[in-house]
Order: C-alpha cells, then structure tokens, then sequence
C-alpha cells in the first residue's frame, strides 16, 4: 500500500469516522486510520483501537483521538529495530507534548469533560448524538490530533 499525503489520510480517516452501521470508526480508530493510510500500511489494522472510543471503551477517560495517536507513534516504530531502546524517551517526550498541548487547546483530555456525556449510559450516548458532538466537537479534536501527528511521522 502506498502511503497518502496528509490531507488524503486526514480524509480517509474522518470519512471512516462520519461514517454510519459498519463502516464507523471511533475516534481512536480514525486517527489510526489517519496513521495508517499516512504510512502506507495496511488499513485493517484499524480493528486493534476498536475498544479505545468513548474514552476507553465508553468509559469516559482519555479521548479516544489520544489514545489513537498512541497507537500511532507505536505504529511509526514498530518497524525500527532501534526504536524500542533508542527512541522510546523521544517518543513518550512527544507523546507527553501532545497530551499537555491538547489540554491546553481544549480544556481537558478525557472524553467526558470533552463532550460533556456519559457514553457509558444509553442516555448520554442519545445526548451525544442528539446534539451532533460527533460532527461538532470531537471532528475537532480528531483534525486537531491528526495534524499533530502528521508532524510526528
């Protein structure tokens, strides 16, 4: 697979996210996607996050867009033999940086104070999609991490 610009995987990953039945993705598969499709590797990896939305399983906690991106930096070393003992600091330095950047831009890291619901119940979940948070706020949050990420790679 070939790898995508930015703007292509950020497309590819938002459409995955907008998506309704069984082509969505949550918010940490998207920016996996994002990831994937910017480092041409292949796309059904994207299954591996499937748990990590809503905060960790609808839980509430770290967003999902976060956790993505976790992932992702261990996507862009998992081919580099090197990268576990030489680059490990660096990329938990950048993933740190990410972290307290995005708190900074939004208020918080955690699902919860960030769409103000609680997935983990039906009726935060109908809150959730009755007040669009998907397109209005956490689209945001997944174009906002995604363009950190790209910086990354």
């Amino acid at each position: 697979m070939s790898e995508s610009t930015p703007a292509q995987a950020l497309e590819t990953a938002l459409a995955g996210f907008l998506a309704t039945g069984a082509a969505h993705r949550n918010c940490a598969q998207a920016v996996m996607l994002y990831t994937l499709a910017a480092l041409g590797e292949d796309p059904g990896v994207v299954a591996l996050a499937r748990y990590l939305g809503g905060g960790i399983g609808r839980s509430g906690s770290t967003c999902g867009a976060l956790t993505g991106a976790a992932l992702g930096l261990g996507l862009r070393d998992l081919h580099d033999p090197q990268t576990w003992a030489d680059r490990s600091p660096e990329g938990c330095a950048q993933l740190q940086a990410l972290l307290r950047d995005f708190r900074d831009e939004f208020g918080a890291t955690e699902c919860r104070a960030l769409t103000d619901c609680d997935l983990s119940t039906e009726a935060g979940r109908m809150r959730f999609t009755n007040q669009r948070l998907r397109e209005t706020r956490c689209v945001r949050y997944i174009e906002w991490v995604c363009g950190r990420l790209g910086e990354l790679l």
